[in-house]
């Protein structure tokens, strides 16, 4: 099979996966961004919440908060879904984080995505994580749409938690592919 063909068979199984999951309608979401790079961020937020509406979730229905940087993610993570009056059923985490002349990017990138693992962990809180690392701006504007895909991955995670896993089945890509 050639990469053409396993991508149209990635992309079907995508698409045949979230329209079993359209029904379901979260009602508390919260969108974690960091303040640098606003103009990336911004296209990020965009992104994620033109997914979400695609999907029929109300705007009074999304949260932002905004927070200085990618390593204080995980604690405002934690302290959102600890100290929300209603249940929160998935977050979606951006930002962005370019490599510099140092060490420190890679420090960052580990503290915040290793935290944000626990968090999701500890709190059986699905998290959407569209936290760019790039080289350079022209790299993370190229990579915009990964907001939408962050809420697309914690809505469908959420989804699937919430159903127990019996509504949904799996299927392989060679079921597919002969129409099964």
């Amino acid at each position: 099979m050639s990469w053409v063909e396993s991508e149209s068979v990635s992309q079907k199984m995508k698409m045949k996966s979230l329209e079993a999951f359209k029904s379901q309608k979260p009602q508390n979401i919260w969108i974690l961004k960091t303040s640098w790079y606003p103009e990336i961020i911004e296209g990020l937020e965009k992104s994620s919440r033109g997914f979400l509406e695609e999907l029929g979730v109300k705007s009074e229905n999304i949260t932002t908060v905004e927070i200085p940087g990618a390593c204080e993610l995980p604690f405002m993570a934690q302290n959102i879904i600890r100290q929300s009056v209603q249940p929160i059923d998935f977050l979606v985490v951006l930002g962005c984080v370019v490599n510099g002349e140092t060490p420190h990017f890679n420090f960052v990138c580990s503290l915040a995505f290793e935290g944000l693992l626990r968090v999701q962990l500890d709190t059986s809180t699905p998290m959407g994580i569209g936290v760019l690392t790039v080289q350079n701006l022209a790299q993370a504007q190229q990579r915009i749409q990964k907001g939408a895909e962050a809420a697309q991955a914690a809505y469908q995670v959420w989804a699937l938690s919430k159903n127990n896993f019996k509504q949904f089945s799996i299927q392989r890509p060679q079921d597919l592919e002969k129409g099964i």
